[in-house]
């Protein structure tokens, strides 16, 4: 039996799909972090990016919405959690499907574990960064954020693959 060949349309369609769940799963980690949460220095879990990455400022607010929602997950506030989502994913979900597919998908963001954040890519109004877990280096996330009204809201999370996107795999999404 010879290996099926996938064409990059097909691929991207498929990475799409992955980074839409993660978005989704993401946005409704999202919170307040407690001061017992503890955040990791950063480090990165993949090959390096040539891309100029993310300002500091920008990194600054993309960790402290994921860092927010993942407390309120922490919590079992899955109503708050959502709160950091963006608005085109809270309109597309009530609290107790989110509730369900972060407890059935994402178990992680539910366990309180310290976060170490990697690389970040910024692309005008969209903003994707990595995301590992102390002990769970297999679990890592990559979040994918959207910026409305000067604040940068999750919109996906998807596990993490060897593979970052590039800046051309993030236009075609």
């Amino acid at each position: 039996m010879s290996p099926k060949l996938i064409s990059s349309r097909e691929a991207n369609r498929r990475w799409a799909r992955r980074i839409t769940l993660a978005v989704v799963t993401t946005v409704m980690l999202s919170g307040c972090a407690p001061e017992t949460m503890k955040v990791l220095p950063e480090q990165s879990l993949g090959k390096p990016e040539t891309n100029n990455g993310c300002p500091q400022q920008t990194r600054n607010d993309i960790e402290n919405r994921i860092l927010a929602q993942i407390d309120a997950l922490g919590r079992r506030s899955f109503n708050e959690a959502l709160d950091h989502a963006s608005l085109a994913f809270r309109k597309s979900i009530d609290t107790r499907s989110f509730e369900a597919m972060i407890t059935s998908g994402f178990p992680i963001l539910l366990d309180n574990a310290a976060v170490s954040f990697g690389r970040c890519q910024e692309f005008g109004d969209r903003a994707m960064i990595e995301v590992s877990f102390k002990g769970q280096p297999s679990e890592g996330l990559i979040y994918s954020l959207g910026l409305a009204d000067s604040q940068w809201w999750i919109e996906a999370a998807a596990p993490m693959s060897d593979i970052f996107p590039s800046q051309e795999e993030l236009k075609e999404l």
